[in-house]
């Protein structure tokens, strides 16, 4: 198993690395071009995610490794190929966010008005269910979290005074 743990490299050592080990070259950019972008966008978020792309895959659909357990890479890749489809993908961001926000409004809409209706969230003696429904509901997480738990809904009744409506508070909860 390979260790939670590696030295950390300079941008300079990762790019030495890249060439050693992953077989990326630097024909379209430069080597110290490659460094900088590493430098900013960060090792973890240019590499991590796309060697996956260049690296060989065997016949049942796994990535391909060699006897010390790294991919193999039978072809040079250009940095500028890692750039690219990194870039490329960042792109794709706005749109993802727009449909995760989106999403988000509305299973919290719904959400918080099916909670209001299950439990007719017209009284406080209702709420007070509501409350300890969720505290019962806390009995197969493990200590120490469910003290945090049963803490934090504890508090859910002093944090719904914040607003003028249980609906609001729903909404902000979910």
């Amino acid at each position: 198993m390979k260790s939670k743990y590696k030295k950390p490299l300079t941008a300079a050592e990762q790019v030495d690395y890249l060439e050693k080990h992953k077989r990326v070259v630097y024909n379209n950019i430069s080597k110290e071009e490659a460094q900088e972008f590493l430098y900013m966008h960060n090792y973890i978020n240019v590499i991590s995610p796309f060697k996956y792309i260049f690296a060989e895959w065997d016949r049942a659909g796994n990535v391909a490794k060699d006897k010390k357990g790294n991919h193999i890479y039978l072809r040079n890749t250009d940095f500028s190929e890692y750039k690219a489809v990194y870039q490329n993908e960042r792109v794709e961001y706005p749109i993802l966010y727009r449909a995760i926000t989106d999403f988000e409004t509305k299973f919290n809409a719904i959400l918080s008005n099916e909670v209001a209706l299950f439990y007719q969230l017209n009284s406080e003696a209702n709420f007070d269910l509501f409350l300890a429904d969720l505290i019962l509901n806390t009995h197969n997480i493990s200590e120490p979290k469910r003290s945090k738990y049963i803490s934090t809904i504890s508090n859910f009744k002093q944090e719904m005074l914040k607003y003028n409506s249980i609906f609001i508070f729903l909404d902000r909860l979910s």
